[in-house]
């Protein structure tokens, strides 16, 4: 069985993103009950306390440097591990993105025009912007790739695109 993604939702994750213990038993006990692949999402930029605690932004753990890498391996990796399981990071790309650490997040895309009705305030990204953005979803994807102990297939398959 493969789960997956989802946004675990307060108490999964601390005001700074950084996944829990919560986080870490959800995760092994899905792995227990033989879930074979659990497929988590992880936002590729770092958010603030007061991003963290809006309830219309995702409550996810971030990967945006090496400095996430021991909580993501000891909260996320480990207990999948520890039963056989797989888990791989779905990077958070949906139209929410944060520029700058004093930029507040919002959604952003090729254009200002909102693709669903009920979707709107979009900001036009720059052609800067594209290539931050690229850069900031290379270097999560990059340092998620440390958390792979025995790369398959699949993972090599996520971590080159």
């Amino acid at each position: 069985m493969i789960t997956t993604s989802m946004s675990p939702g307060l108490g999964y994750v601390t005001p700074d993103n950084r996944p829990t213990q919560r986080l870490a038993n959800y995760l092994e006990e899905r792995a227990a009950g033989q879930t074979a692949m659990i497929i988590q999402t992880i936002v590729p930029w770092k958010r603030n306390e007061l991003e963290a605690s809006n309830p219309m932004i995702h409550a996810l753990p971030s990967c945006y440097d090496e400095t996430c890498i021991p909580d993501l391996k000891k909260y996320m990796v480990d207990p999948v591990h520890k039963h056989d399981g797989l888990i791989c990071a779905q990077l958070y790309c949906v139209h929410d993105w944060k520029p700058s650490d004093e930029l507040p997040e919002s959604a952003y895309g090729p254009s200002d025009i909102a693709i669903l009705k009920f979707m709107s305030g979009f900001k036009a990204m720059t052609i800067e912007q594209i290539h931050d953005f690229r850069s900031n979803t290379s270097m999560a994807l990059a340092s998620s790739r440390k958390l792979a102990s025995t790369p398959s297939r699949l993972w090599r398959a996520l971590a080159a695109s």
